[in-house]
């Protein structure tokens, strides 16, 4: 949908992943920049817009603005392949943000079932060497709920959806420098 702005919530999203590349770029990071969607307990989705070998260019550019935000959000069955794919990376630092647009939600996966399968791949994650932080920008969202998926310290909820790109590069300058 549309936001007050005449923006839509991707708008915002999309400069977040693009002063990512850069930053990492500057910093030699390796980044990929991701996506998840679901319909139904079936079928999950990983779009990859940026691979990790990926360098900057043009086609990522092109392919970020085909973001968008696709329906459902299976949250732990992506939260398990990322634990696998970066489980895999030799990088001495894993990192994974999310910028949560909603809550898990999708056909037969709500509430408080869907928010501790989402922990226990947040924790899947952990034990695979990743760090997990959530930005969300979901108004519905409650600092409980977040707490107990991602733990205390590991999400920020972000109130204006201008600030989302530049809370994405803070929160990454700050975990960078710790």
């Amino acid at each position: 949908g549309w936001l007050k702005d005449g923006k839509r919530v991707m708008d915002h999203v999309r400069p977040a992943a693009i002063y990512m590349g850069l930053s990492t770029d500057v910093i030699g990071d390796d980044l990929a920049i991701m996506g998840y969607h679901s319909r139904g307990p079936d079928e999950a989705f990983v779009n990859v817009f940026k691979g990790f070998d990926e360098p900057n260019s043009l086609e990522v550019d092109h392919r970020l603005g085909l973001m968008s935000a696709n329906g459902n959000s299976r949250t732990g069955a992506a939260y398990r392949y990322f634990a696998q794919l970066l489980g895999q990376r030799p990088s001495k630092r894993k990192i994974h943000f999310d910028i949560l647009t909603s809550l898990p939600d999708d056909s037969l996966y709500k509430g408080q079932e869907a928010l501790d399968d989402t922990r226990d791949a947040v924790m899947a994650e952990r034990v695979a060497g990743v760090d997990v932080f959530a930005l969300c920008i979901d108004k519905k969202a409650t600092p409980e709920q977040l707490s107990h998926v991602y733990g205390q310290g590991h999400y920020r909820m972000i109130q204006e959806y201008q600030d989302i790109p530049r809370s994405v590069v803070e929160l990454y300058r700050l975990l960078t420098l710790s």
